[in-house]
């Protein structure tokens, strides 16, 4: 069985620990790296090669709009999905103009999550409509 590879890009310990968690409990995902600045997250994607990142919009060292727009430069192929709690619209435009497939509210159920990555991991288009 082949697995969804998620890298998880946010800044706080707790919403990496519990998305990751949330992400390994299912049966075709797989988390498989973690960073906790943009810049990191850059990184990890060039080390880890996932089929998608999680990424938050404000971050240490580099923020997830610059991180995304590096990360789809070098790896147009690998997905990303903004989850951030604002949810403005200029801060969705950027991050969607910056490459990103998806931007989903922090608050939003789990399951919605697990459906947007499995979505924009299968998606030939570069946005998809998660919510």
């Amino acid at each position: 069985m082949s697995f969804i590879k998620v890298l998880i890009a946010d800044d706080h310990d707790i919403l990496r620990f519990t998305v990751g968690r949330l992400i390994d409990s299912e049966k075709d995902m797989q988390v498989v790296a973690e960073a906790d600045n943009g810049m990191a997250a850059v990184q990890m994607a060039k080390n880890h090669n996932p089929d998608v990142v999680i990424m938050d919009l404000f971050m240490p060292r580099v923020n997830g709009i610059d991180a995304t727009k590096m990360i789809k430069s070098e790896f147009p192929e690998i997905k990303v999905i903004a989850l951030s709690s604002n949810s403005e619209e200029i801060f969705v435009e950027k991050m969607i103009a910056a490459g990103a497939s998806e931007y989903l509210d922090k608050v939003c159920p789990p399951k919605d999550l697990i459906t947007c990555i499995r979505k924009v991991s299968a998606a030939r288009r570069t946005t998809v409509a998660c919510m």
